[in-house]
């Protein structure tokens, strides 16, 4: 059950008699197999679509209670998880939930380095920022949720605010199970500055544990299109109706362990393009993979994440590395991409203020795009009859770095502000 609270931070008891409840079913769910005597662990996956009145909106799932014996919060099998979302359409926006690209379970193999993701998609195109949050407890139809009883932050992970990256930092061992809550908050340029629209939040348990036998986690080594080596940290530029195939690499240090490499595609993509087809991996050998995409045709132009996981095979504390992938489709034609490149045109002054100009390599009027870091157009621009462009956003533009392409993808410039 889905428990709408209308402007809560006003007041439980105003928000509780004006809820909104939805019934969601199950859309499906995944048996995490018994391997090697591992405790069997369903995933229930459930999605909607919700039209809720303008207001500032809390939606809330309670869990019935969590397990019992969590280092990190005080009587916890006698303790209900709640989990919080919330959605600000006070000006009647429309907003579509960001979504985290992974749900897998992490589990942590004595005190080594491992690196997971948070990362979650925006399919708006809004801005996503993280942050671990206090886990919440006691949603009920008289009482609104409060933070767990004796939470406190364990020690294990680091959490980039900017990339989602999650990964371990050095810590003291003390064995068990223990819950973090990590939150994505959406922020979308509204009047000319940043507002927070919205967040989504993750709330997992996972087992610290001393190995046993010694296993090493593997790691994604490369990451190639073609013979071209690809830096997994940047957006792979595509077409729609192409086909992008790429290499993965993944080592191993324990030697003779099998690795198994796998996507994690967010379900709000098959909700939104319920007829278009997302990655595929396919073994090739040992230690590589090949991930296959069949861009629809018809896919909206726009930025798309997915997962990638590596795992070994070492019972009962496998191992494991997952990162995230970025496409950008675009309608600019991808085979032009070394005669822009050859083209890229010089700003100047390099960094502006407030305005700023470069010069097409032909004279006559042409259409330009300028995009943020997002690939969101910030700004539309004409060259003038003797090919010059001028600039001059606004004060309201933050400062960062733009790119102005022309309208056939042939000419493109980076333009810093400060």
């Amino acid at each position: 059950m889905l428990h709408c609270l209308p402007n809560l931070e006003a007041g439980c008891a105003d928000a509780l008699q004006n809820e909104v409840t939805v019934r969601i079913p199950r859309q499906r769910f995944e048996l995490i197999s018994a391997q090697c005597g591992a405790l069997t662990v369903r995933k229930n996956f459930y999605t909607a679509l919700i039209t809720l009145p303008p207001n500032r909106w809390t939606l809330l799932v309670d869990n019935v209670n969590r397990r019992g014996g969590i280092v990190n919060i005080s009587n916890s099998v006698a303790t209900t998880g709640t989990i919080a979302t919330t959605l600000d359409n006070s000006t009647g926006l429309v907003n579509n939930s960001a979504e985290f690209i992974s749900t897998e379970i992490p589990s942590l193999n004595g005190n080594q380095y491992h690196r997971l993701t948070a990362r979650a998609i925006d399919v708006d195109g809004d801005s996503v920022a993280y942050e671990f949050v206090t886990p919440q407890q006691g949603l009920s139809a008289r009482s609104c949720p409060r933070p767990a009883d004796g939470f406190f932050q364990p020690p294990h992970f680091r959490l980039d605010a900017v990339t989602g990256v999650l990964e371990t930092v050095p810590f003291t061992l003390v064995q068990g199970h223990y819950v973090t809550t990590i939150q994505a908050n959406e922020f979308r340029r509204l009047n000319g500055g940043w507002t927070k629209i919205g967040s989504v939040q993750h709330d997992f348990m996972y087992l610290v544990r001393s190995v046993s036998t010694a296993n090493s986690n593997p790691r994604f080594s490369a990451l190639q299109r073609g013979n071209a080596t690809l830096d997994f940290a940047r957006p792979i530029p595509v077409n729609p109706g192409q086909t992008v195939e790429l290499t993965l690499t993944a080592t191993d240090p324990d030697a003779g362990q099998q690795l198994t490499f796998s996507s994690l595609t967010p379900m709000l993509y098959s909700a939104l393009y319920p007829s278009a087809s997302f990655p595929t991996i396919q073994k090739l050998s040992a230690t590589q993979a090949r991930l296959t995409w069949q861009i629809p045709a018809s896919l909206p132009v726009g930025r798309y994440q997915f997962g990638l996981a590596v795992t070994d095979d070492f019972c009962q504390q496998y191992g494991q590395e997952i990162r995230p992938i970025t496409f950008v489709v675009t309608n600019q034609v991808i085979a032009g991409t070394k005669r822009a490149a050859d083209r890229a045109m010089e700003a100047y002054p390099t960094p502006f203020h407030e305005q700023v100009r470069f010069q097409l390599s032909q004279p006559g009027s042409r259409s330009l795009t300028v995009v943020d870091g997002l690939g969101r157009a910030v700004a539309q621009l004409t060259s003038r009859p003797d090919g010059s462009v001028l600039w001059q956003p606004g004060p309201a533009l933050t400062p960062g770095l733009y790119l102005a392409r022309t309208a056939d993808g042939q000419e493109q410039v980076r333009l810093l502000r400060e």
